[in-house]
């Protein structure tokens, strides 16, 4: 098999996986109600591994992504900037954590549209 009928296999398969945990990996709508500028100014306050029980909703491109097992951070960025972001299995359940189901910079960037979609606490 050539290298890149390899590659589309793969990515196939995990779409496959994707949609057999119950997400759509091309979503056909998405309402970002929020810009990282926005949060960044609302929370500049916030003391450092502080929490709040907000809820917020961006789109954008996520940058960079370190899995560590069952967690992981990263960079989302949009239009108006870039926020740092911190998941965990915990808090998200098994479901929210895609990354185990992709290689780290796999270029299967609907999944990963599809992960920027949850809504985080900070």
């Amino acid at each position: 098999m050539q290298p890149e009928e390899q590659l589309i296999q793969e990515r196939i398969k995990k779409l496959d996986e994707i949609r057999k945990l119950g997400i759509n990996p091309y979503p056909y709508k998405f309402e970002a109600k929020n810009f990282s500028n926005e949060i960044l100014e609302k929370y500049k306050k916030l003391k450092n591994e502080g929490k709040t029980k907000d809820k917020v909703s961006l789109a954008g491109r996520i940058m960079t992504l370190r899995p560590m097992g069952k967690i992981a951070f990263g960079h989302l960025q949009d239009n108006k900037g870039k926020v740092q972001f911190f998941i965990n299995e915990k808090e998200l359940g098994k479901k929210g954590i895609l990354l185990e189901l992709m290689e780290q910079y796999s270029g299967l960037k609907p999944a990963k549209l599809q992960f920027s979609q949850i809504n985080w606490n900070y």
